[in-house]
């Protein structure tokens, strides 16, 4: 087994039980959801083959192995129980533009579409074993609940194509992205400073590669995808310090965050606009953390506050 799905074997698939059409009883072999039940003993599976492998040099798992890598997420999935206690807290609806920045197996942008519907779910990971297995999965929902590409439009598509034969091809409702998550963040703050015509942010990417647009021209296979409206986040706390301000410059307008377990180090300048705690039925405890364009102004009005007070 590769040793980036040691974490990732608890996941072939979500519930399509509600999903009655015929297109989905075709499919239901397919379905293998991890309820709450499945996964108490998935991991009392793992613990056993952890005792009887703990030789075993290649697996990640192992206490104390990858806190010492240069990964920017845990090498698990997180269980999708507390996937979907992450979609509900954040609000997501089939409005949303859903990202999850370190996504494995693409379980939380599947989860997120097929419970939520979302617009459009993109997952970004570097490491292709995982985006393989996640698109796997992809491929065969694809048909079950139109998360290829965007049906409301296709028919507008092909209408339209004797009079244009330029017509844009809808992106699929679901995409998992092989790329390092610090490059598509950069895409994305670029492209919202473009749109918020913000100069000052604009002129400061250009200084980043060296006052010319070379890098811009490097990432243009990542530029029709669309900027966010909910980020999730699983990432250890020296990731989320990496890209913080780029996660904030995001988050000042249209876009909310949720994190799983760690969030924003105490020093940031935003506080969460609310926090929870999930209990599984499981035993295991996460913290959740929210993140809105709220964040903002209770900043704003803290500054304030503070100058009338210092006055």
């Amino acid at each position: 087994m590769s040793n980036n799905l040691y974490g990732y074997t608890d996941y072939d698939g979500p519930d399509l039980s509600h999903y009655n059409n015929t297109k989905n009883k075709k499919k239901k072999n397919h379905v293998a959801p991890m309820t709450s039940a499945s996964h108490v003993q998935q991991q009392d599976n793992d613990n056993h083959n952890n005792d009887n492998n703990d030789d075993d040099e290649h697996n990640p798992l192992q206490v104390g192995l990858w806190m010492e890598g240069d990964s920017l997420a845990p090498p698990c999935g997180s269980s999708i129980s507390l996937i979907h206690c992450i979609l509900e807290f954040g609000n997501v609806s089939k409005q949303d533009v859903l990202y999850d920045f370190g996504a494995g197996d693409g379980r939380v942008c599947i989860e997120a579409y097929v419970q939520r519907q979302c617009q459009s779910c993109v997952g970004i990971e570097i490491e292709l074993d995982l985006i393989e297995k996640g698109n796997r999965m992809v491929s065969e929902l694809v048909g079950v609940v139109g998360c290829g590409d965007n049906e409301n439009n296709e028919n507008e598509t092909s209408n339209d194509a004797d009079n244009n034969e330029e017509t844009a091809i809808a992106p699929p409702r679901i995409q998992l992205v092989q790329a390092d998550l610090r490059v598509i963040l950069k895409v994305l703050v670029r492209k919202a400073a473009k749109e918020r015509k913000d100069e000052a942010k604009l002129e400061e990417l250009r200084g980043d590669v060296g006052g010319d647009s070379d890098d811009e021209h490097g990432d243009e296979q990542y530029e029709n995808l669309p900027l966010p409206t909910v980020i999730v986040l699983y990432l250890l706390p020296e990731a989320i310090k990496e890209i913080e301000d780029s996660l904030l410059y995001l988050l000042k307008k249209d876009c909310r965050i949720v994190c799983n377990t760690w969030g924003f180090a105490s020093d940031c300048i935003v506080k969460p606009i609310d926090m929870t705690e999930v209990h599984e039925k499981n035993g295991a405890s996460t913290s959740l953390f929210l993140y809105t364009p709220e964040c903002y102004e209770r900043l704003a009005g803290f500054e304030y506050m503070r100058s009338v007070y210092n006055s």
